[in-house]
């Protein structure tokens, strides 16, 4: 449906029908990160619409997405949808929020297994075992609410969470220093720091970057990509959570050990895969 209304807007428009490779892989990626909501989809499609492909730096309007949707003068007819989402998300159940903006954890369109986060929670404390129910099962009815608020949908054995909903919660949840995110090229900056820490596939591994980072309140790091032992430190005491499901590359026992040592608060260990 997405594509579709981008294509029928751009038809016949300069350029539209000869986007190379990668200006259609970011095109489709900027897509996803809509997530399918048709006020969304309209205004970007209005957007591109009025200019020729050549002119459309489709990086620069993937980075920071959601700023410039709220922000730039072409997305101006979404100012009443975001007074929505706002009001949206302030009503949230306060013991929800918390796992809602936990999920900007995961890339874009990326499967999450349901278990991986159950586990995940319990192990962060998001969940805890009352007399009313195991922690296991607080988890699992978390996620069944945060799919009838659609911020994540179920497909087959895994589920996504909302392109345009990570995006808003990614937003906020860097704003707070909550969620921090390696990717590309990044510069050193010892401000950087947070609860949570991602590794990106695109990161070029740049150990200067974590040398220079404050990781004293580090609960959670979630490896994507290429694995190099020089990301866990001691400096990572208070972890709680080591995700490497998603690493393209073999984790040895050396490496394992070294986790142990460094590294005593540790609950949870992913490496599936």
């Amino acid at each position: 449906m997405s594509v579709r209304l981008i294509h029928v807007s751009t038809l016949n428009k300069e350029g539209w029908n000869d986007l190379n490779a990668e200006a259609t892989k970011q095109a489709r990626l900027i897509l996803h990160k809509c997530g399918g909501l048709p006020k969304v989809v309209v205004a970007l499609a209005e957007s591109l619409a009025s200019r020729p492909a050549a002119s459309v730096d489709w990086r620069w309007l993937g980075d920071n997405f959601m700023h410039k949707l709220e922000t730039h003068n072409d997305f101006a007819s979404l100012q009443g949808f975001f007074a929505w989402v706002r009001s949206y998300f302030h009503t949230c159940p306060d013991f929800l929020k918390p796992c809602i903006f936990y999920l900007s954890i995961f890339p874009v369109n990326h499967g999450i297994r349901q278990g991986r986060l159950v586990r995940r929670w319990i192990a962060e404390g998001y969940a805890r075992d009352t007399k009313e129910s195991t922690a296991e099962e607080a988890s699992v009815d978390f996620i069944s609410k945060l799919g009838k608020l659609s911020i994540i949908q179920k497909k087959v054995f895994l589920f996504h969470v909302n392109g345009f909903f990570r995006e808003y919660i990614r937003s906020r949840s860097m704003e707070d220093n909550l969620v921090f995110a390696l990717e590309g090229c990044c510069s050193a900056n010892s401000q950087r720091g947070g609860r949570h820490l991602t590794v990106g596939t695109s990161w070029d591994r740049d150990t200067n970057v974590l040398d220079c980072m404050d990781l004293s309140r580090l609960r959670s790091l979630t490896v994507f990509g290429e694995w190099r032992p020089f990301v866990i430190s001691k400096k990572m005491r208070l972890l709680r959570v080591l995700d490497l499901e998603d690493t393209c590359s073999g984790v040895t026992d050396g490496d394992v050990e070294q986790m142990v040592q460094l590294l005593p608060r540790l609950k949870f260990l992913s490496l599936r895969g």
